[in-house]
């Protein structure tokens, strides 16, 4: 799995992209590492595109690395973002990543997903200039390497 990132300081908004296979482990090295970075920042909005992220687990495994990735962002949640208002925004056209962003938006109430950069935009209330949002996150700057 690889993970790609931009913070938009000016605006308060954080961009991901996860592409390829998923990875709980990867998944939660991730969260951390960017965890630390966000509770330093005022930021306020975040987009997650989750188009291009492909799982392939067997049901029984795919259910218990859910209930894993849901806990691990509930303590997340609670605990180092617990005094944030973030709104996080699910990017989603596949039905295996819209059922993990609806858990998501389930279980935390500022968490939406939604299939059109449009719907994106609105939610968030993104400026103009941020509009075109393809563009920003194929040229997203940072990449998530962990070794």
């Amino acid at each position: 799995m690889e993970i790609k990132y931009q913070l938009f300081e000016n605006e308060n908004l954080f961009v991901q992209k996860y592409l390829g296979t998923f990875s709980v482990e990867k998944y939660q090295i991730y969260t951390r590492y960017i965890t630390e970075y966000i509770a330093t920042k005022s930021i306020k909005k975040v987009l997650v595109d989750f188009r291009e992220l492909i799982f392939h687990n067997k049901p029984d495994e795919f259910g218990q690395n859910l209930q894993k990735v849901l806990e691990f962002r509930k303590n997340i949640n609670e605990t180092e973002l617990k005094n944030k208002d973030i709104i996080l925004v699910f990017l989603v056209n596949k039905p295996m990543p819209t059922v993990i962003a609806h858990l998501f938006s389930v279980n935390f109430p500022n968490y939406s997903y939604c299939s059109t950069e449009e719907i994106a935009i609105k939610t968030l209330m993104l400026p103009e200039h941020l509009h075109n949002l393809d563009r920003i996150i194929k040229n997203l700057e940072n990449t998530f390497d962990n070794r």
